[in-house]
């Protein structure tokens, strides 16, 4: 498939599973859900994503993330970066930054960076599962194994640079 149809196929998926808003916001019932759809299809097909986002939800980024995930197993790097794109967009929208499903999102985009990188470059998927983790150190008990998860990333890239004492640091961190 071309990449235009892999962004079409993304968020139709993520439109087609998303009945409600998050549960934090009332529960719309069929006939106001069937509008909701409707609305978020149009403003897509009309290329007004900002409008399509706003007919998000959160098993939207849950999907959209594990797509990607799906994505970066296959080795389909592009597929899997707009997934994550996009699921980091409907997350600030509708949940906003300080969030843990922003920091999956963040910690996500890192991984996508490490198995694309052919070079020792890895500034950026550094940047990102540092700010993922700092979000989790904020908003999870510390014996999380999502915190876990973001220092034993962080290993693996002072590893992939030879940095042997940090990741035996950070992976010990992980442990505990």
């Amino acid at each position: 498939m071309k990449n235009s149809n892999w962004s079409w196929l993304i968020i139709a998926v993520a439109l087609l599973i998303v009945p409600v808003r998050f549960s934090a916001a009332p529960r719309l019932h069929d006939g106001e859900w069937a509008t909701e759809f409707e609305e978020g299809t149009k403003a897509y097909e009309s290329c007004n994503f900002a409008a399509a986002e706003k007919h998000g939800d959160e098993r939207a980024v849950r999907t959209l993330n594990k797509l990607g995930s799906v994505c970066l197993a296959e080795g389909r790097f592009d597929a899997a970066e707009q997934a994550y794109r996009r699921a980091c967009a409907i997350t600030e929208v509708w949940m906003g930054r300080d969030t843990q499903a922003y920091a999956e999102c963040l910690h996500n985009r890192g991984a996508l960076i490490v198995r694309r990188t052919k070079s020792n470059n890895y500034d950026e998927a550094e940047a990102l599962f540092r700010q993922a983790l700092q979000l989790r150190q904020k908003l999870l008990p510390s014996d999380d194994p999502d915190i876990a998860a973001s220092l034993s990333s962080l290993a693996d890239l002072d590893m992939r640079r030879s940095r042997y004492d940090e990741a035996d640091s950070l992976l010990r961190r992980a442990l505990t």
